[in-house]
């Protein structure tokens, strides 16, 4: 799988999804630590509700809660 990137100056930045806890959506996030270790968590600010959440980019994403 190809994983898209941005650049910042930093070096480039590698796309991955999370699910937010608080709403349920998957959201996309940005993480420069393409080299990092698995288990290893990064902070971000979630998209979908405007918090900071404490997520590991190498993790898969957990399926989506049941809307019901």
């Amino acid at each position: 799988m190809v994983r898209p990137q941005r650049r910042t100056d930093k070096g480039p930045m590698a796309a991955f999804l999370y699910l937010c806890p608080n709403t349920g959506q998957r959201v996309q996030g940005w993480s420069s630590a393409d080299e990092a270790q698995p288990g290893a968590l990064e902070a971000v600010t979630c998209l979908a509700c405007g918090r900071v959440h404490l997520i590991d980019p190498k993790a898969p994403p957990a399926p989506e809660k049941d809307p019901r």
